[in-house]
């Protein structure tokens, strides 16, 4: 070996054992920034949680669970088993309700929903579902109430559970579906009408890809696409393309906000919604379970007198998509519009039951703090004593 392919192997390696190095340093840089962007998630941490009595503690579990989600048949995707003084979840992903009745024939009650129903922003025993249990058992009856709600789920994927449930003869006395934040999410935060989580439908649709490419380059592509999308490097890439493609610039303000845009969206959106919880409503009626399906308040379009940290929280979340609050507008009124198809069954807009009132409820954009859940359990309440 002369000289000359010596210093060249020598010069091949010290450059291959930089760059190797230079990535670790970016891998290690971006997993802190991450982790600094978790811990500064507006809805995570909303300064309305912090203050509560239960704020420092819930604050240090939700950082240590961040809502993780794993791979569930049927619905996408569940939360992960957690245990901790304020989020209990169990293996199949439910939440802990308190003030239930355990009796072995106690009525069961299934709450399904996304986020506001899993009880995000709250102890577990803060959620609606725990103040729903605690008012039907109080002047001695005896209901069980199981807390289906996942962060993220759509109104279809409560659907397919309920479906899956009763396939299996699991069989509630009584089924709420206390929806409609993440059907419109779904599209504020870049995904199709009735579509689920965008990042889940990335994944999803990842793993696919590289399962059925042909070409070996095609699936050598799509394999170390996937392995990078387990990189925080990766990760923040796509959240700053993301965040980019739906940022307040003028070319997306002008092409998001545009009429013709919103209304296609509100239509398919709406019509997703009603048919989901008509479907809902049939299934209960061939199973002789009372069913009872609603339009959740959203606090974007409140129009309770907001508390300051109310408005600034609210303010936040308007500030990154101008054009939001206008599409929650036009499709709510949609569904509104088409809740005449319901006749006689259970299906109540509840989107204005916090409107007129004055303490606070909203602990940010999407969530509620404990006497918010414990207006929406109250008015369930008296939705199952007065449905037929």
């Amino acid at each position: 070996m002369n000289y000359f392919t010596f210093k060249l192997k020598k010069t091949f390696v010290f450059s291959t054992l930089m760059v190797f190095l230079l990535l670790i340093l970016i891998e290690i840089t971006a997993i802190i920034i991450e982790k600094i962007k978790i811990s500064r998630d507006v809805w995570m941490i909303s300064p309305i949680i912090k203050k509560q009595w239960y704020g420092e503690e819930y604050y240090k579990d939700v950082l240590d669970y961040n809502w993780k989600k794993e791979y569930a048949k049927f619905v996408a995707f569940k939360e992960t088993e957690y245990k901790s003084k304020t989020i209990n979840i169990n293996k199949e992903g439910i939440r802990k309700t308190h003030g239930n009745c355990e009796k072995p024939d106690a009525k069961l009650v299934f709450t399904f929903g996304g986020s506001t129903t899993l009880g995000v922003a709250v102890p577990d025993s803060m959620t609606y579902p725990s103040y729903l249990a605690k008012k039907l058992n109080d002047n001695g009856g005896c209901f069980k109430v199981i807390n289906y709600g996942t962060g993220w789920w759509m109104s279809s994927q409560s659907h397919n559970k309920f479906s899956e449930l009763l396939r299996h003869g699991v069989i509630p006395d009584i089924a709420i579906f206390y929806e409609g934040i993440n059907d419109l999410d779904v599209v504020s935060y870049g995904g199709e009408p009735g579509g689920i989580a965008p990042y889940a439908a990335r994944l999803l649709s990842r793993s696919f890809d590289t399962i059925q490419t042909q070409s070996f380059f095609g699936k050598i592509k799509k394999s170390l696409k996937t392995f990078l999308s387990v990189t925080a490097s990766y990760r923040l890439m796509v959240a700053y393309y993301h965040g980019k493609k739906y940022s307040k610039s003028d070319s997306n303000q002008k092409k998001i906000v545009d009429d013709e845009y919103l209304n296609k969206n509100a239509e398919e959106v709406s019509n997703i919604f009603v048919e989901n919880m008509l479907q809902n409503h049939d299934i209960g009626i061939r199973h002789k379970i009372k069913v009872i399906t609603s339009l959740q308040p959203f606090p974007l379009i409140s129009k309770k007198k907001l508390t300051n940290d109310e408005r600034k929280s609210i303010d936040e979340r308007l500030a990154l998509r101008g054009w939001e609050g206008r599409f929650i507008k036009i499709t709510y009124e949609k569904i509104s519009n088409k809740s005449h198809q319901f006749g006689k069954r259970c299906f109540y807009d509840m989107s204005k039951v916090l409107d007129d009132t004055e303490t606070e409820v909203f602990a940010e954009g999407e969530h509620l703090l404990p006497k918010g859940n414990e207006i929406i359990a109250e008015s369930f309440y008296k939705k199952i004593l007065a449905c037929r």
